[in-house]
């Protein structure tokens, strides 16, 4: 349970409970500080879905997981005729099963059908013969593979195996991701289904039992469409998500009763928890914190992920009724080198995508003493160096929506301990805070560039005596000489989306006494993406991203320059010219050697809220190490087409901005596309 890096503990836990009593009752079969252990976890090979695995067509998925009306009364009506493609509504896709043990066989070769008047998804063999037949109301989850454009998995209720499905192209599993979305009960971003005027349309595809051409394989065949179709569509591109995060170092000491969790972790009003718990030295088994907690959240919650590394333990929690609009769920751990000087020390971090959105939570628990400032960032880096999670070109701290950094930072205020409790007592937290320091690293250092954390203005959460409710203790060790602060904390980093991030509160309570530091949580709404459907739609020009000129400055010589460039709707990373450039710290780049941006759906409303990774590499596309990572909203190119844009970015590596990325860019028509 404790020591190096376990391959095992690399992978999402999964967690089978059950409540043993009421929580929203209030009523606790076991408020004391020793709980009894539930009965004992059965394996599943089914992360999203504990105990649905190998379930018969009969079942369907539990109601608690049903977050909107399954046949809402359609208030808006569109003719077949009407939209320009009509054969999406019942496409068919040449895929491949993923065998990694496998080497490509025709024997894996499948046409996977979706059916939209019928609900169902179709595993077909290449002559069109349905295999297995999927209600489309049994899918769990779609989730498409971040680092292969052309992959995705398909999670069924009905189905006791996973579908990994390797298509011809990155557009065909763009596609087959709209069509599988517009089929499930929650609403999608489909502006061009709404009714005019109106934002939220459950609106009716009338079919009069047309006959559509559909390509089965290589061969193109006639298909009826029997009945109509219905799709919860939305001109509102978001969903508004509550988010509650916290942090708690135990001490070593046994997790708080129900009755004083309540007081740090509030059991309803959340969509998805992020929740962390450092010193968790009394545990007996690696899991005995999260049952605990599993059993105080109760039926209507479930644990995602769970990720444990030395005894700092994260976990993401989420309401049942949202499980369907989650994917992407992955973990990853890391323990620091040098424990003999700074103690068992590490991270633990779990990514999720929330619709289109994505967003990580990393846990960390660094070295404490006031004079180990530098050696606390030391350690934070050498743990995102390791910390591989979601797309493996990049690092941690440039690639989500959302990255949240929380646990025991132990940052300390630097200022005598008599003066620090003057401060406590007349509720100066702007004269504690000023002296703190993250802040000033952050300020003087550039650690952390771009993070944010909400204003303090609560006491310092550490170094109390457990039992009471703000009695702060200083240590007898020089090292321990620990001055009233603010060790725990939340922050956060944003990549741009162009849509809402409402940070809510930040705060702690001192109503929790087990331990020497006080918990802390923070809250936030924040506007996820819906997933967008465009083979509905009107047809658009396709376009592309056009780079006129790029130069990157760095502190360090590039041997071999390589400038990659990704976005989440471009079907692949694109790449410089190879070897069109010498050893230099300052690449500059040509717009004959820059790549071309085509992304896989034109549909401008769409394309304002990407951007894109422009990352420094030395080496060549198969071998190469990254440099520095810089973020490009391209919203004004899409909003001024043919306009050459200029810019400037921040590049950073390692949290930190170490140099810069200049040069401008156009979005024009696309000569040609094969899809719309």
């Amino acid at each position: 349970m404790k020591g190096k890096d376990d391959p095992k503990r690399n992978k999402i836990e999964d967690m089978e409970w059950e409540p043993e009593s009421d929580p929203e009752s209030g009523e606790d079969n076991n408020p004391g500080d020793e709980p009894e252990p539930p009965p004992e976890e059965k394996p599943t090979d089914n992360p999203r879905a504990p105990g649905d695995e190998g379930q018969g067509d009969e079942d369907d998925p539990p109601e608690e997981l049903k977050d909107e009306p399954e046949e809402p009364e359609f208030d808006h009506e569109i003719d077949i005729d009407d939209i320009d493609h009509p054969g999406w509504l019942i496409p068919h896709f040449s895929v491949t099963k993923y065998d990694p043990k496998a080497r490509w066989s025709p024997n894996l070769k499948r046409i996977w059908a979706i059916d939209m008047a019928r609900k169902l998804h179709m595993n077909m063999d290449t002559k069109g013969k349905v295999k297995k037949p999927h209600p489309a109301g049994k899918l769990l989850v779609i989730e498409k593979n971040i680092m292969k454009h052309n992959m995705a998995k398909l999670m069924f209720f009905d189905a006791s195996h996973a579908y990994e499905l390797v298509y011809q192209h990155g557009t065909d599993r763009e596609r087959m991701y709209e069509c599988t979305s517009a089929l499930r009960q929650f609403r999608v971003w489909c502006p061009d289904l709404c009714r005019k005027g109106i934002e939220n349309s459950n609106t009716r595809i009338t079919t009069h039992g047309k006959v559509v051409d559909v390509d089965v394989g290589k061969t193109k065949v006639k298909k009826k469409l029997e009945q109509e179709v219905n799709i919860n569509a939305s001109r509102k591109g978001t969903e508004r998500v509550k988010l509650w995060t916290g942090t708690f170092n135990l001490g070593g000491n046994r997790p708080p009763s129900f009755e004083q969790l309540e007081e740090w972790i509030p059991r309803s009003g959340y969509d998805l928890y992020a929740i962390t718990v450092q010193d968790a030295h009394y545990r007996k088994d690696e899991n005995e914190w999260y049952r605990y907690l599993a059993r105080y959240m109760g039926k209507g919650h479930i644990i995602l992920a769970q990720m444990t590394v030395w005894d700092v333990c994260l976990c993401v929690i989420a309401r049942k009724g949202i499980l369907t609009k989650v994917a992407n769920v992955e973990g990853f751990t890391k323990t620091t080198k040098d424990i003999a000087t700074h103690g068992p020390r590490g991270g633990c971090a779990i990514a999720i995508k929330y619709h289109e959105t994505s967003l990580c939570f990393l846990a960390v628990h660094l070295p404490d003493g006031v004079e180990r400032n530098k050696q606390r960032w030391t350690v934070m880096k050498e743990i995102w160096d390791d910390l591989r999670i979601a797309n493996l070109w990049t690092d941690l701290f440039q690639q989500f929506h959302h990255f949240f950094i929380m646990g025991d930072l132990n940052y300390q205020v630097e200022m005598p301990f008599d003066e620090a409790l003057k401060c406590v007592k007349d509720k100066d937290w702007k004269k504690l805070t000023s002296m703190d320091q993250l802040k000033d690293q952050m300020e003087t250092e550039g650690i952390l560039h771009g993070c944010e954390e909400q204003p303090i203005n609560f006491a310092p959460t550490a170094w109390v005596k457990p039992g009471t409710d703000g009695e702060y203790i200083q240590g007898k060790s020089k090292r321990s000489l620990n001055t009233p602060s603010y060790a725990d904390r939340i922050i956060w980093k944003n990549n741009p989306a162009g849509h809402d991030f409402l940070p809510k509160g930040y705060g702690m309570t001192n109503k929790v006494y087990t331990s020497n530091h006080f918990p802390v949580w923070a809250t936030f709404d924040i506007d996820c993406q819906r997933p967008y459907i465009s083979v509905f739609g009107f047809d658009v020009t396709p376009v592309q991203f056009r780079f006129e000129s790029l130069t990157a400055e760095l502190p360090l010589v590039l041997k071999n320059p390589l400038c990659q460039m990704y976005g989440h709707e471009v079907d692949k990373p694109q790449y410089s010219k190879a070897g069109a450039l010498k050893k230099t710290d300052k690449p500059s780049w040509t717009k004959e050697t820059l790549p071309l941006m085509y992304p896989m759906i034109h549909h401008r409303d769409l394309l304002e809220t990407q951007h894109f990774l422009i990352m420094m590499r030395d080496g060549t596309e198969k071998s190469s190490a990254l440099r520095g990572t810089a973020v490009l909203f391209i919203k004004e190119a899409v909003t001024n087409p043919g306009k050459s844009i200029p810019f400037d970015l921040d590049l950073c590596f390692r949290g930190k901005k170490i140099g810069t990325v200049k040069g401008a860019y156009h979005m024009e028509d696309a000569p040609q596309t094969k899809f719309v």
